[in-house]
């Protein structure tokens, strides 16, 4: 399970780091007078790459292994002036606590804190999301071979941000099954029907309730490998193709211009699981989430 915090202004592009498959073992920054750069490295020896810029001076905060497992005291605190990162820091459960990176003065005022929900899973960081930094966490025993990769929304800077994956109570035991849009002339909806052990789990409907409602069915073993659409400062249409070069119809209308996304790693088998973006009474912005093709997914 993915607990996702998204801290983030509306500036800058919306990034998104995590590794399902390892362990993180460092988180490396680059900091002057604010945060200017981030990026992970896990125990597999993956790293993020780096998301920012080039300014300030490097510095690396190692963990060992479970020292942000869920305890009161594992958190990230981070400060922000005018929807700009000014300075993040890290305490771990094991009480160590991090250098406070950035340009941090009295006058930056009380940090927002950041730390796992416990709801009966351990819970430990993962990653972070946002246009700067947003902590993800992770269940530390659910570490294995499944990729998660969340591709950048399209779109405009409207709406509040919504992510559909949280909602799962664990995307390795998840298979798309159903996509629900609402549109007219732009897209004003879209909900996610998954298969799970439990039987079918919504995700819930994010945007409004204008449009007329569409519902895109998968067969059997049927999985959605491209998704294509237009965008200006909404969602203008939307459509998917699948393995079987099924496509469904196109949802919206015509402005707008052209988008486009596939799994950025065609040799891992990933397919569409669900969608992140930001919407009010309509989808402003939208990316699609792609994991571990469904075929490999354990649903016992």
């Amino acid at each position: 399970m993915s607990l996702i915090a998204n801290f983030s202004g509306l500036f800058g592009t919306p990034f998104e780091v995590k590794n399902t498959a390892s362990k993180l073992s460092k988180i490396v920054l680059r900091s002057g007078n604010r945060v200017d750069a981030l990026s992970c490295v896990y125990a597999d020896g993956t790293s993020s790459g780096s998301y920012g810029g080039t300014g300030g001076q490097e510095f690396e905060f190692e963990l060992e292994p479970g020292i942000f497992h869920i305890r009161p005291r594992s958190t990230v605190y981070v400060w922000a002036v005018n929807q700009e990162v000014e300075g993040v820091q890290f305490s771990t459960s094991k009480g160590r606590a991090s250098w406070k990176y950035g340009g941090l003065t009295p006058e930056d005022g009380t940090p927002t804190e950041f730390r796992p929900k416990y709801d009966g899973q351990e819970q430990s960081l993962i990653g972070f999301r946002g246009r700067f930094t947003g902590p993800i966490w992770g269940d530390p025993h659910e570490q294995s071979t499944q990729k998660v990769f969340a591709a950048p929304p399209m779109g405009g800077p409207g709406g509040i941000s919504f992510d559909m994956l949280s909602n799962l109570e664990s995307p390795s035991k998840a298979i798309l099954k159903t996509i629900i849009i609402r549109c007219g002339r732009q897209i004003d909806a879209v909900e996610c029907i998954f298969h799970t052990a439990h039987g079918d789990k919504r995700s819930g409907r994010f945007g409004g309730y204008g449009g007329t409602e569409h519902t895109f069915a998968l067969y059997e073993g049927e999985r959605i490998v491209k998704v294509k659409g237009y965008a200006s400062a909404h969602i203008d249409s939307l459509q998917f193709i699948t393995n079987t070069n099924r496509c469904s119809e196109k949802y919206g209308g015509g402005g707008g211009n052209p988008v486009e996304w596939s799994p950025p790693d065609k040799d891992a088998r990933l397919s569409l699981l669900c969608f992140h973006g930001r919407s009010g009474g309509r989808i402003d912005s939208i990316g699609p989430v792609w994991a571990t093709d469904p075929t490999e997914k354990c649903l016992s």
